[in-house]
């Protein structure tokens, strides 16, 4: 099995789409690898499954138009006591990846790889985690490319706390900012909505 180094540092969702995310297979949770990365469609049906659920019906209608997207997020709101409990699996982890190595899948290859590290430590205490992961996962972030100019203009009228979206080149971010599972579900049925009309204009 191929070996890799992998960070757990609370990646920028600006940046999300920067590399590849890994999945351990012993908590919901990803580590990433920044390298340069191919924006393609996905090979099988099976990559949705990855998906956040929010983000399924724009990520199935986007690539049933041919459309690319890059890694996203739906946004999660979760308590601080569930966030102790990702902490002290994480310091599980470290000690595997320093010994034998940790087994971990590219979610969107499927491919596996052994995380393998004898330096490996957490870039942060469990205060330092806990306080910042409660805020950091209320945002989403999708990313899309190849959207006509017209729709990347329109995307880019958007402007809210909530809501908003940033294009580089043909490359176009939507984030979300949300402070409940509903709002995180109306946000992501919004950008759907949206969308679906522009792009049947």
């Amino acid at each position: 099995m191929k070996e890799i180094k992998l960070s757990n540092n609370l990646v920028p969702h600006k940046d999300f789409h920067k590399g590849y995310w890994y999945k351990s297979p012993n908590l919901n949770w990803y580590y990433f690898k920044e390298e340069k990365r191919v924006n393609e469609l996905p090979s099988d049906n099976t990559f949705i499954k990855s998906v956040d659920k929010a983000l399924q019906p724009l990520t199935k209608f986007l690539h049933s138009n041919n459309i690319v997207t890059t890694p996203s997020c739906s946004g999660h709101i979760y308590s601080k006591e569930y966030f102790n409990e990702v902490f002290e699996k994480l310091e599980k982890d470290s000690y595997i990846v320093k010994d034998e190595g940790l087994k971990v899948k590219n979610i969107e290859t499927g491919e596996e790889f052994l995380f393998i590290d004898k330096n490996y430590k957490l870039p942060y205490t469990k205060e330092e985690f806990i306080n910042s992961a409660v805020e950091y996962t209320k945002k989403g972030v999708i990313g899309i490319y190849d959207l006509n100019n017209n729709t990347i203009k329109a995307l880019n009228k958007i402007k809210s706390k909530k809501l908003y979206s940033k294009t580089n080149n043909n490359h176009t971010l939507i984030f979300t900012h949300s402070e409940t599972p509903e709002e995180v579900e109306i946000l992501w049925d919004m950008v759907t909505y949206l969308i679906k009309k522009l792009y049947y204009l």
